[in-house]
This record gives structure tokens, C-alpha cells and sequence, in this order.
């Protein structure tokens, strides 16, 4: 198995949500999991992160900002695209692009 397949295999069977979002806010991936509970379908890389949590971020000069620490693991609410929400254990980090 090659190691994209195996990255993609271990993201699907996970039972957590995972997302990845450029510096503009803009989702870039989503897992199996993401999909199922957020309920974007494939549409989900048409919205932002703070349409999934909104109050978590803002954004100055087109550069999507972390509003409060959230490296740390917390409760938080996350939004399905009918907004409504489902409480979740989250933890939000950035990295640097030479990660």
C-alpha cells in the first residue's frame, strides 16, 4: 500500500472529525467522518472553517486568524451546513507551511 493510500485509508476509519483549512479559512480536506457528521456531502470545500466554528476565528488581511488558544483540547459546538449544532472535544492548530 503506498503512503497516500495508507494516509487515506487511516483518515477514513477514524471516528474523529478532521479538517484542514488554508490561511484564508478555505477547507481543503475533510475526512470520511467530517463528511458524515457535518453533512456538507462533497460541498463541504466550498465553505470556510468558521462556517463549521463560528466565534473561532477572524480574518485581517484575507489571513484567517485563531481568535483564542485552541491548541489545547476543548469543548466547543460545530455547525452541520443546516446550522444546527453537536458539541465536540476540538483542538484547532496551525501550521507553518515548512511543516
Amino acid at each position: 500500500m503506498k503512503r497516500e493510500e495508507l494516509f487515506q485509508f487511516s483518515m477514513d476509519n477514524l471516528i474523529e472529525i478532521v479538517v484542514f483549512f488554508e490561511l484564508s479559512g478555505t477547507i481543503t480536506y475533510a475526512n470520511k467522518m467530517a463528511m458524515e457528521r457535518l453533512e456538507y456531502e462533497g460541498n463541504i470545500y466550498k465553505c470556510n472553517i468558521w462556517d463549521i466554528f463560528p466565534g473561532s476565528f477572524e480574518i485581517e488581511g484575507g489571513v484567517c486568524h485563531i481568535k483564542e488558544e485552541l491548541e489545547v483540547m476543548q469543548s466547543m459546538m460545530a455547525y452541520r451546513k443546516n446550522q444546527t449544532c453537536f458539541p465536540v472535544r476540538s483542538k484547532i492548530f496551525r501550521m507553518d507551511e515548512t511543516t
